[in-house]
């Protein structure tokens, strides 16, 4: 976990950050980041937003540099996922609990354990859920590419 930012390291980071010039796929990036915990957000939005470098955002959070560089990495695999990329751009037919379980469990990794109690569901109805999901986007992918 990102040690949060108190007030002084926000007000430094107020005053050092300049918006870096925004397209749409940072735009993107950033919808898709609102589904993120907390500290990942606080991570892209210093990454994409305020365009500070890796260097810089390590200095702000006194994390070292090396995992900043790979949890930015990690996120950017994730949130460039096209199961992700469906889930939350759409079309998505699913049904809401659904859509909420697939981004708990394949975009903030949440266990299966987590994710029962958040939705009062017993654990093997949400790996059921999961599965269907997978199955989904299988079969969505696979008519799509079909001519």
């Amino acid at each position: 976990m990102i040690k949060l930012l108190d007030n002084q390291t926000t007000d430094r980071l107020a005053t050092a950050a300049v918006p870096a010039p925004r397209s749409s796929t940072s735009d993107t990036l950033l919808r898709r980041a609102s589904h993120l915990t907390r500290d990942d957000q606080m991570l892209i939005e210093l990454s994409v937003r305020s365009g500070l470098s890796y260097r810089r955002i390590s200095e702000l959070l006194e994390i070292p540099s090396g995992t900043i560089s790979r949890r930015l990495h990690r996120l950017g695999s994730l949130l460039h996922d096209p199961l992700i990329a469906r889930l939350i751009d759409g079309p998505c037919p699913l049904e809401r609990i659904d859509r909420q379980i697939a981004i708990g469990y394949f975009l903030r990794r949440e266990s299966l354990r987590d994710l029962s109690l958040v939705h009062r569901l017993p654990p093997a109805q949400i790996a059921r859920k999961i599965q269907f999901v997978r199955g989904w986007f299988r079969g969505a992918t696979l008519s799509r590419d079909r001519p």
